[in-house]
């Protein structure tokens, strides 16, 4: 049954969502009700390949304002489709745990959630 999945949508490169490498690599959040019958939660994660991998895929690309610092191998020799393999993960997370983005977060601000993935962004191993 559709209603219980979840559902990721995964673009290209070519594709640019607003606020995408400067306020997230990803997100999730879900349906409408009112406008598709039933709550259906969905996560989007885009390839960063062309606007931002220093952002979103790292480890697999580092920011070049940081000396030193060397890129992990990306497991698949893709960039862009590794740093999208993470942010699956942190975004897949997130909706087992809050999937009507109402329900867990850690620290005061309910208007600026920190929720269960964003704890160990970026921490591997």
């Amino acid at each position: 049954s559709p209603k219980s999945g979840i559902y990721l949508l995964l673009t290209s490169p070519d594709v640019y969502v607003q606020d995408f490498c400067r306020q997230v690599c990803g997100f999730h959040y879900f349906t409408f009700p009112s406008i598709v019958g039933y709550t259906l939660p969905y996560a989007w994660v885009g390839n960063s390949q062309k606007y931002c991998p220093e952002v979103c895929a790292y480890p697999f690309a580092v920011p070049s304002y940081i000396p030193g610092l060397k890129a992990m191998k990306p497991p698949n020799g893709d960039v862009g489709v590794d740093g999208m393999i993470s942010v699956m993960a942190h975004e897949m997370a997130e909706l087992a745990a809050n999937p009507l983005v109402n329900a867990w977060y850690a620290g005061g601000d309910p208007t600026a959630p920190v929720e269960i993935a964003d704890l160990c962004e970026g921490i591997y191993g």
